[in-house]
């Protein structure tokens, strides 16, 4: 039984209270695919243009922000966020999906989402979005005119989503089948093309991902409570 890893299936799940059989304890790690970084988002009925601006914004004004669900990591980046810059807004949860969120955030019904690169490039390319900047270490080649968040004054806050294959009960021909697959060209320019980075890697190295993530979500995730 295979499973595609990420922070919320080997960290937050982990974290939290209750999950004694959460997946981490049954998939073992087995393949690397690569990170994308979280995008902070503004309406662009607010008509600001960088985290400064949103900051001095939300001092002043009662602001409202979208998740895809309490708990979820979109969620967790924004809480950490006015954690870090000691401000407050309110947490509107869209539990159906992404769609309504973008939706509202283009009217201004909302107004900041702080979501993946790969969900919110085409909201970004229609204008629905402006991105103020990435939760990386370094910027992103697609959105190369955006800055990190360190660049803005956050350092602490570079919470990438990272992926992986995590898999349960395999053969060692499954196995063998998964490391084939990680060494094919095709592979990794398409995970290139849509956004990751990072190389493809071993379960070792994912397993060194998870391990070094965890000290960043447990922030993010002591901020939402």
């Amino acid at each position: 039984m295979l499973l595609l890893a990420t922070p919320s299936t080997h960290v937050l799940l982990p974290a939290r209270a209750g999950a004694g059989a959460a997946a981490d304890a049954r998939f073992v790690p087995l393949a690397s695919l690569g990170r994308a970084p979280n995008v902070l988002l503004a309406s662009p009925r607010l008509e600001v243009r960088s985290v400064e601006a949103l900051v001095e914004r939300a001092r002043r004004q009662a602001l409202v922000y979208a998740s895809a669900g309490r708990g979820q990591t979109i969620h967790l980046c924004t809480a950490y966020f006015c954690a870090l810059a000691g401000i407050r807004m309110t947490h509107r949860p869209y539990d159906a999906g992404s769609a309504h969120a973008y939706a509202d955030l283009a009217a201004g019904r909302v107004h900041v989402y702080f979501d993946n690169l790969l969900g919110c490039r085409d909201a970004i390319l229609r204008g629905d979005a402006i991105p103020l900047a990435i939760s990386a270490n370094e910027r992103n080649r697609l959105l190369p005119g955006v800055p990190t968040l360190a660049e803005r004054g956050f350092a602490r806050h570079a919470l990438e989503i990272w992926f992986g294959v995590a898999g349960a009960g395999l053969d060692a021909a499954a196995r063998g089948a998964i490391d084939a697959a990680r060494s094919d060209p095709g592979l990794r320019e398409s995970l290139a093309a849509i956004g990751l980075t990072g190389a493809v890697g071993s379960g070792s190295e994912l397993a060194q991902e998870i391990e070094a993530s965890r000290d960043g979500w447990r922030y993010a995730l002591e901020s939402a409570e």
